[in-house]
């Protein structure tokens, strides 16, 4: 009983098509619909790869944790007239462009060998160190403190006892100071971190490896490390040393030996890429500063991967040799070592990005 005119035309059936399409896309069974609950979770993003990739950047933990515009730089002692004697400065210099430091203002100590981190909102603590200029070495030295200050806010919080020539590390929520000395010279240990906001706790969580002072350490996202340094227990003392040390900071515990460096080294700089760790400078002679041979100050750098446990590779040089202790501070394309005792005093720009080429640095 139909006829040819009770068929649809091509262009109803196409509609027809089309509407069964879209059902099928935005109304199947809950069973079925998983591509399109995937797109509403994103939505619609085309670009969605890139929108994560910029939310990781931006908001990910990383372990260039030392600054976003600018470096800072604490304390020392100020050589500008002899004898020297600590001071008490904060000062500052950009990562845009290539100037020289200004005064941030003071902090209520004065301090040398104290360690230093950064929070992710730019607040920056110093932990520790000596105020008296008087070497390790030399007579016992005096002066040696426990405070924890925190820019602008003042002291918030005591180390487990006064130590300085320590080694610093952070996660994106905890400082940890690491080693250092006692009075009158005694190397230490210990493992401690602190909580980088309000109430400031300070707890111990582990033990190095073993005794040790001037060291550097440097950080990846997961891990804290601490590199070289000095044991003056050793057998036979004293020792200068070659190791890199790996503790977590997801969980409190010891400090494992993971790999060495090119050879001992002390008073050196610390510096953290995303990927790597970086020792410059400092001196890499065969004795350590109570000892009769001269310090060696050098231009060496040497850094080693985070993602596995091999040894570290010599990988450039700075414009100029230092020993002593310069501060190692990170941007997130850039390590920069400045101040110290040397050949000269300045601030060295050492490229470290991963992708980057290891070449020798420039002033």
């Amino acid at each position: 009983g139909y006829g040819i005119t009770d068929a649809k035309t091509s262009t109803e059936q196409d509609s027809d098509i089309t509407a069964s399409v879209n059902t099928l896309k935005d109304g199947a069974p809950t069973e079925l619909n998983d591509l399109n609950k995937i797109a509403a979770a994103i939505n619609d993003d085309a670009d969605f790869f890139n929108t994560v990739k910029k939310y990781t950047l931006q908001y990910a933990p990383k372990s260039v944790i030392q600054g976003h515009t600018s470096g800072f730089l604490h304390g020392g002692q100020d050589l500008s007239s002899i004898p020297g004697s600590s001071t008490n400065r904060i000062d500052s210099f950009p990562f845009a462009s290539d100037a020289n430091t200004t005064n941030e203002g003071t902090f209520g100590f004065k301090t040398g060998y104290a360690g230093s981190f950064v929070d992710p909102s730019g607040n920056y603590f110093v932990a520790g160190g000596e105020t008296n200029p008087t070497s390790i070495s030399g007579s016992p030295p005096t002066g040696f403190h426990s405070t924890i200050y925190r820019k602008n806010s003042g002291d918030v919080g005591d180390l487990s006892t006064a130590k300085a020539y320590v080694s610093s590390s952070q996660s994106s929520t905890h400082g940890y100071i690491s080693g250092g000395a006692t009075p009158p010279s005694n190397a230490i240990r210990t493992i401690e971190k602190v909580q980088m906001t309000s109430p400031f706790v300070v707890s111990t969580v582990g033990d190095l490896s073993e005794q040790k002072y001037y060291g550097a350490g440097c950080s990846s996202s997961h891990c804290g490390y601490e590199t070289g340094g000095v044991n003056p227990g050793a057998t036979p003392p004293p020792s200068n040393l070659n190791t890199i040390e790996r503790f977590p900071f997801a969980v409190d515990t010891y400090s494992s030996d993971i790999a060495d460096l090119t050879g001992g080294r002390y008073g050196h700089a610390g510096n953290s890429s995303d990927t790597h760790g970086y020792m410059s400078g400092g001196s890499i002679g065969p004795d350590h500063p109570s000892g009769n041979t001269p310090w060696s100050s050098n231009t060496s750098r040497e850094k080693f991967a985070f993602a596995n446990n091999n040894n570290a590779a010599d990988v450039g040089d700075l414009a100029s040799a230092f020993d002593r202790r310069a501060t190692g501070v990170n941007s997130d394309v850039s390590g920069y070592t400045a101040g110290s005792t040397g050949t000269n005093v300045s601030t060295d720009c050492l490229l470290y990005t991963s992708d980057a080429a290891d070449e020798r640095s420039s002033v």
